[in-house]
């Protein structure tokens, strides 16, 4: 590996925000890089939206921006999602395997709850809801 890779390499490791240490076996050259975090670096977290009551009109009078006519309603999107929390709760796995097993996708493709607006369509939130009615009617 040539001086300019091995700079380019370590140039990578300066930019990184999470990795504070990383060693480099080259063959004849071994390169061990200990980076600190300097405590002005901001570390985001990702932000999601807090829960919003069934109650409010809001969640179900949003206006549908997507002009998609397959992607959900907001409401509909609503609905699924807090039928999920009242089923499921805080068992994050289990509903997780419920949503896969609904709709047919591997775990790793059931989209996250915080892009549904965006990746649901009718007739996932159809088939998630046929299943997830009968099951909040037994547990009640």
């Amino acid at each position: 590996m040539q001086t300019k890779d091995i700079m380019k390499v370590l140039d990578k490791i300066d930019d990184m925000k999470t990795i504070t240490e990383v060693e480099l076996d080259l063959g004849e050259v071994k390169i061990s890089v200990k980076r600190s975090l300097v405590a002005d670096e901001p570390v985001s977290e990702p932000e999601y939206p807090a829960f919003e009551k069934a109650s409010t009109s809001s969640a179900l009078s949003t206006p549908m921006t997507n002009q998609d006519p397959n992607i959900a309603t907001p409401g509909q999107i609503k609905f699924a999602r807090d039928l999920v929390f009242k089923v499921f709760g805080n068992d994050e796995r289990a509903a997780i395997d419920f949503l896969a097993h609904s709709l047919d996708l591997p775990l790793a493709e059931v989209p996250e709850m915080n892009t549904w607006e965006s990746t649901m369509t009718k007739d996932m939130v159809s088939m998630i809801l046929d299943r997830l009615e009968p099951m909040w009617k037994r547990g009640r």
